[in-house]
């Protein structure tokens, strides 16, 4: 069993082997002209959408590369990836600015415990 945690802190989502083999075959059978979004693959395993999430996070890049944006699908070319990635990696910029300012702003606050030295 994979122990995943969200990224919200939201709690841990664990997933099984069996969640994982369904989702993993539901995604190999997918192309660039049908694609499956997180719902449908929801529907059609019964694996909950936030477990499916987690699972395309843990497997993408690994088993596959995958792309899409109205939906994911396997990759046949590098250049079939390029608006995930895109998108990815202006989730993390937006999140590095966000993690920079609570850094930023936390010693501002005073410490439950007080300084110490």
């Amino acid at each position: 069993m994979t122990q995943a945690q969200g990224i919200h802190g939201s709690g841990g989502r664990t997933y099984d082997v069996r969640e994982l083999t369904l989702v993993r075959a539901m995604l190999l059978g997918t192309t660039r002209d049908a694609p499956l979004t997180v719902e449908e693959i929801h529907l059609a395993t019964g694996v909950p959408g936030r477990t499916v999430r987690q699972i395309v996070s843990d497997i993408d890049g690994v088993d596959f590369l995958l792309g899409g944006t109205d939906g994911y699908f396997v990759c046949e070319y590098l250049e079939d990836g390029a608006a995930l990635t895109h998108s990815l990696r202006s989730q993390v910029d937006t999140m590095h600015g966000r993690l920079e300012r609570r850094l930023g702003f936390g010693p501002q606050l005073p410490r439950r415990q007080g300084t110490l030295w």
